[in-house]
């Protein structure tokens, strides 16, 4: 895969947003508004599981410890560009028939069990919503398998998103030669 270039841009899914920010070289780096709203739920739902996974029931440990994920990002969402957020109802249904006419084993591809192979509403809105971005090229950095065992799908497609899979992220990090 070909390193993002300036003029192009790169779309987060809301787990990615949690996990890190690229280090931009000309390359637009940004969420949509459904991406940022998911994220502050996930924020506080991962805090509050990783207090009861250790133990912790203080809750003015858990309320310190929720403020500074909340803060850190903050920082994030205050690094990267909004990008505008549209979806129409025809390009959604086009985007979900597509997944539904390409349908493919997501566990034999990613070894992730889901309770379905089609890809969830938000995941082919966040998709749509890449593909209409007004950039010579798109991606989409997820952590989403539900997304990225389409990769070949899409691919082949009229569609012109690329779909990074985050968990390969640093190895594409080191062939684009960014920093990582």
């Amino acid at each position: 895969m070909d390193s993002p270039q300036a003029g192009e841009a790169v779309a987060w899914d809301a787990n990615c947003c949690i996990k890190r920010a690229l280090t931009p070289r000309g390359v637009e780096n940004g969420y949509f508004e459904l991406v940022k709203a998911e994220s502050w739920k996930n924020i506080v739902k991962a805090v509050n599981q990783r207090a009861q996974q250790s133990g912790v029931t203080d809750r003015y440990k858990i309320k310190a410890y929720k403020d500074r994920a909340v803060g850190q990002l903050s920082d994030l969402f205050g690094s990267l560009t909004r990008f505008p957020y549209d979806v129409p109802d025809n390009a959604f249904t086009q985007a979900k028939q597509f997944f539904i006419s390409n349908e493919v084993d997501v566990y034999s591809r990613t070894g992730v069990r889901k309770a379905s192979n089609i890809p969830e509403d938000n995941d082919i809105k966040i998709f749509v919503a890449t593909d209409r971005l007004p950039y010579d090229a798109r991606y989409l950095l997820t952590d989403d398998s539900g997304l990225y065992a389409y990769a070949p799908e899409i691919e082949n497609s009229e569609y012109g998103v690329t779909i990074i899979e985050a968990r390969k992220l640093t190895v594409l990090l080191r062939e684009w030669e960014w920093p990582h």
